[in-house]
């Protein structure tokens, strides 16, 4: 870490694959996204209901603050599938969570969405896509950092 430190690297985003297997994801990122007027009782909210069909999945999430007003889920997977097929599968779980939570909108890219929903963003695991890793600052003057945190 200390060369990207001294290239004056401020914000840390890893891959979901590893160099053994590159195309096929280990890691499934579930990022739970607050549109501009969602409060972060809201954003919990809906992490809550991510960690109940995580639970009924027999999955294990991870949850850490986005080092903004989200929060991200790491779900360990064998790397087995592509990303599009991780993708898909994410989809799906974002639409159970929608189905069980009121606050989720899963059209991220219509004009008219409700400024206080949460968008529950599966289109993180598509490929070349990433995330800001844990402990890394996020490069704002705040320099707010992204923290692991418990259910």
């Amino acid at each position: 870490i200390r060369p990207l430190v001294q290239m004056s690297t401020v914000e840390f985003h890893p891959w979901n694959s590893r160099r053994g297997h590159v195309e096929q994801p280990d890691e499934w990122r579930i990022d739970i996204d607050p549109m501009p007027r969602a409060r972060y009782a809201d954003v919990r909210r809906v992490a809550r209901v991510t960690q109940e069909v995580l639970a009924e999945l027999g999955a294990v999430g991870w949850p850490k603050t986005s080092g903004g007003k989200g929060m991200h889920v790491y779900v360990r997977i064998e790397p087995r599938w592509g990303f599009q097929d991780v993708r898909r599968a994410a989809h799906a779980f974002a639409r159970e969570v929608g189905r069980r939570c009121d606050l989720v909108d899963l059209t991220w890219w219509r004009k008219d969405r409700d400024p206080a929903s949460i968008f529950v963003d599966y289109n993180q695991n598509t490929r070349d896509h990433t995330i800001r890793c844990a402990y890394s600052v996020r490069g704002v003057a705040e320099a707010l950092v992204s923290a692991p945190i418990r259910w």
